[in-house]
């Protein structure tokens, strides 16, 4: 069974929220990428805490990754609901080795229940 539902992913998603720690003046370079955070809380009765990451590649500032991640207070895992990613060139399955697949320019990957 799935820890969270289709209904209730789209409703984290959806759901007002407001800054509680807002990123640093300047990204921090490791690993290769600069990096930076910021929290979040819903703005309405949802329980736990939202977290926004920020990743850039230090050469390629095409190859991006900005995420929106639910930490639930009732004991369940962090999800990660929605991640944009950049071009970071291609993807390790054969049936993602052509110009059409999404790793090879912008896109999106959004939590499902599955």
């Amino acid at each position: 069974m799935a820890e969270f539902s289709q209904a209730e992913i789209d409703q984290l998603i959806a759901c007002p929220k407001t800054v509680v720690r807002a990123p640093r003046r300047a990204d921090k370079l490791e690993d290769g990428f600069y990096r930076n955070d910021l929290s979040l809380k819903a703005s309405n009765d949802v329980k736990g805490e939202f977290r926004v990451f920020m990743r850039k590649n230090e050469d390629l500032p095409e190859n991006f990754s900005v995420g929106l991640v639910y930490h639930p207070q009732d004991g369940r895992r962090e999800i990660t609901l929605v991640r944009c990613n950049g071009k970071h060139g291609p993807f390790n399955s054969a049936k993602h080795h052509s110009p059409n697949a999404p790793h090879f320019d912008y896109h999106v990957h959004r939590a499902t229940e599955a």
